[in-house]
């Protein structure tokens, strides 16, 4: 799984998250925000922002709320997982942080 993670420029965790899963062809589309409620957003502190995250998260999009512009670098099934990636783009001096869906 590391090293399929890897030759497609994902993070390589091992695990088969909704990105991982959508590259092998598995359908999550219909159940994807139902099962991954806790997600990483980094509020968005001007145009570089994505381009920043993405350094580390290819598949993180752009999104709008009420509370602002922000970029979702990932959804994922638990708080646990969210936290590990929201610590490790903390480490690389962006400020995210874990929402709930």
């Amino acid at each position: 799984m590391l090293r399929f993670q890897a030759s497609r420029r994902l993070r390589p965790t091992g695990v088969a998250d909704a990105q991982t899963l959508n590259l092998l062809g598995v359908n999550t589309a219909g159940s994807f925000d139902r099962v991954n409620r806790y997600y990483v957003a980094i509020p968005s502190q001007g145009a570089d922002t994505l381009s920043r995250v993405r350094q580390f998260f290819p598949r993180a999009v752009a999104k709008k709320s009420r509370l602002g512009d922000y970029v979702e670098a990932g959804a994922y099934p638990n708080v646990e997982r969210a936290e590990q990636e929201s610590n490790f783009l903390r480490t690389k001096g962006l400020d995210a942080r874990v929402a709930y869906r």
